[in-house]
């Protein structure tokens, strides 16, 4: 039975903190709270003496921010609109990222959000930012600043570490033959990438995962083939970090006398005994993947 996704369902019995938007949205909120509360009890009152922390001195101050990062000069309405865009583009990655079911991105972006936000309210309210916290002397910041900055990092790393959730598909086979010493396991030696791996390749658009597999053991091969059963799909991610989704058959050559013709140069495909197969192959996930379907490969010829 489909259970039913509306958050707000009582009878789901889902509870408010588990909707995806919850948590951002508590912490942009509670950022954007502080940020304002911390401006206000400063600036209420005189600038109060620095102290020092570590090896450096840290002074709180009122400072009135009329300008860029450091101070830089810009025009109010020039930094309000850039503002606003990065407002709006944070709001499309952070829908993006719930798409994907990803489950820190929507969290550093709303991080991200309430900084950009909290100094946003500051500018349009008072026409500065107003910063209260100098760092060595030299930069005047305040809570917004301190979450643009982990928001920014925090999303940055995400972004370098990200798996997409759109799988690559491919589609290919495993061949196996009664060789004279025993089955044997037709393997690829692929001479652009130097590796042996099983016959497969690229599901194109309206392509069914057998009509793929089909046309890319003839190019590869040479080979007619018929299938003996479907296998289980062989799933990893690429070097990329991309998801791939393999779908993988067990077959057999349709004529035992017809010969390997791949189409590609330097391509060569090689029988291999059973029990030497796994050794042959280049990649783990290959390796893994055989040596756990070892059994119903080795029933192919029963």
């Amino acid at each position: 039975m489909q259970k039913n996704s509306d958050a707000g369902d009582v009878k789901s019995g889902k509870r408010i903190w588990d909707n995806v938007f919850f948590w951002p949205f508590f912490l942009a909120g509670l950022i954007i709270i502080a940020d304002q509360i911390v401006k206000y009890v400063v600036f209420s009152k005189p600038a109060v003496a620095g102290f020092w922390f570590g090896q450096a001195v840290i002074t709180l101050i009122q400072f009135r921010n009329f300008g860029l990062l450091a101070n830089i000069p810009a025009p109010q309405p020039l930094i309000i609109g850039t503002t606003i865009l990065v407002l709006i583009l944070i709001g499309f990655f952070f829908a993006r990222a719930l798409r994907e079911q990803r489950r820190y991105a929507p969290l550093v972006l709303a991080v991200l959000f309430a900084g950009a936000l909290g100094n946003l309210i500051d500018r349009v309210w008072f026409g500065y930012v107003r910063d209260w916290l100098l760092l060595f002397g030299h930069s005047a910041v305040n809570l917004a600043d301190a979450a643009v900055a982990v928001g920014g990092i925090g999303f940055l790393w995400e972004e370098l570490t990200r798996e997409t959730k759109e799988s690559i598909k491919k589609a290919g086979a495993i061949l196996i033959r009664e060789g004279e010493a025993g089955p044997e396991i037709l393997l690829l030696f692929r001479g652009n990438h130097k590796d042996w791996t099983f016959p497969k390749g690229h599901v194109e658009p309206g392509e069914t995962v057998e009509a793929c597999m089909r046309r890319e053991i003839q190019e590869e091969t040479g080979l007619e083939i018929d299938i003996i059963r479907r296998l289980p799909d062989n799933n990893y991610a690429d070097a990329s970090r991309k998801s791939v989704t393999v779908a993988m058959f067990l077959a057999k050559p349709r004529d035992v006398n017809q010969k390997e013709r791949p189409e590609f140069p330097g391509d060569q495909p090689v029988w291999v005994k059973l029990e030497e197969v796994e050794t042959q192959l280049s990649y783990e996930n290959l390796k893994q993947y055989f040596r756990s379907n070892l059994d119903s490969i080795r029933s192919g010829l029963t």
